[in-house]
Parts: C-alpha cells; structure tokens; sequence
C-alpha cells in the first residue's frame, strides 16, 4: 500500500472518531437519543439507521420520500423538502434528520458533502433554519443549545465551539470559538449557565490523537467566556 493511501486512510479514520457529543446530555434531554442506535453518527451506514429510527420515532414530522429526498412537516402548515445535490450521476451533499429536540421543537440535519459536513437546524414551528458546526445539545432551562466540532486531521469541516441562544422559534449565535491547536471533543452542561468542555489534540507526525485538560464555558455578565 503506498504512503498517500495510508495517510488518507488514517485521517479519514481519525475524523470518524474526532467527534463524539455526550450521549448522556442527548438522552436526558430528548426523548430520541441517536447515539443509542450507533456511536460514530457520521458514517453513511450509521447516520441512514439513525434516520429511519427517527423517521419510525416521529412520524408525522418526518418522511423519506425517495433515496434523495426528505420532507418535514411544520407547525405553520405544508412541508419543507430537502433534496440531495446530485451532479454527473454523483451525490455531491446528502441531508440524513439524526433528531429531534421536542423541547424547542427543533429538528436537527446533517449535511455531508463532497468534503467537510455541517448541520442544519430548523424550527419546527415555522421553517427558520441554520447552520451550525454539530450536533446541538440543549441547555437544563431549554434556552441555549451548544455545538461542537473536531477535524483536527483532516481539517475538513472548522473545529469549534458554537452556543446558540433559543427564542421563540428563533436562534441567535451567542458565541463562537474557532480552534485550531485544539478541538473540542465532548460537552456536557453543568448548569444552564456553565459548560464543561473535553478537548483533545492531533500530532500528524505519528496521527495520534491526545485528551488534554478540559475548559468551561461561562455566561457571566452577558456573555460567554472561556475559561480553564
């Protein structure tokens, strides 16, 4: 095997297992857990199961219409439809609905294209919708949501940090950290106000991946800082 398949094999397998949101802050607050169906949630044949278990879980939300077409339905009336972006008979981006966040009513999508994935979230009441860098996990008091992302490796998609403030039907970014000694691996709310956040970092020189000291996340005074 030559030294450029290597390298691409493991860096594609490193961003497999760079990203892991806290399954126990997901299951506590949604009724739908994805990660109880498969842990690497953005692998192809992961994030299809996870769609049909929530397809299955809400079905008068959620619809697979063909291969490359998803509806929602929303509050407002109608369906919203996604369609993946095919180009000379290949699938350039594909939309996969991973959850469903009943507290906010707030449906959660992701996007894989050709190079690089975000998220797309959108208010079930009235079809807003934006993109954010990873799987949201909401807040105890159902008002902030937090995401993250790591692609040390393969630098694919921005390595981050991202809270977004909840306001009838309506998000606001309220911080963002772009990252790039770093990534930050899992999160988990300590309160409705703090964040402990897991962070790990990537040597290309031997691709190993190292857990280093974890930071908070704190909405003092009107805004979030980072602290250690």
């Amino acid at each position: 095997m030559s030294k450029i398949l290597t390298l691409i094999l493991i860096l594609s397998s490193v961003k497999v297992f760079s990203q892991k949101t806290t399954i126990s802050n997901l299951s506590n607050k949604s009724k739908f857990n994805p990660y109880s169906f498969c842990e690497h949630i953005e692998e192809g044949s992961c994030n299809q199961k996870v769609e049909k278990e929530l397809i299955n879980f809400y079905p008068k939300i959620l619809k697979r219409i063909n291969e490359h077409t998803l509806s929602f339905r929303l509050e407002s009336g109608g369906n919203e439809i996604l369609k993946d972006i095919i180009r000379n008979g290949e699938v350039e981006t594909y939309y996969r609905a991973l959850n469903y966040i009943p507290e906010i009513k707030l449906l959660v999508i992701y996007i894989q294209h050709y190079e690089g994935s975000e998220y797309l979230l959108v208010d079930q009441i009235n079809g807003n919708s934006f993109h954010s860098i990873g799987m949201p996990v909401i807040a105890p008091d159902n008002k902030n949501i937090i995401c993250i992302n790591s692609d040390l490796a393969a630098e694919y998609s921005p390595n981050g940090i991202q809270v977004w403030n909840y306001n009838k039907g309506y998000l606001k970014k309220a911080y963002q950290l772009i990252t790039k000694r770093w990534g930050p691996k899992s999160v988990s709310w300590l309160s409705e106000s703090k964040v402990k956040i897991e962070r790990e970092t990537f040597d290309m020189n031997n691709y190993k991946t190292t857990v280093i000291k974890p930071v908070t996340l704190t909405y003092i005074g009107g805004k979030w800082i980072l602290g250690q």
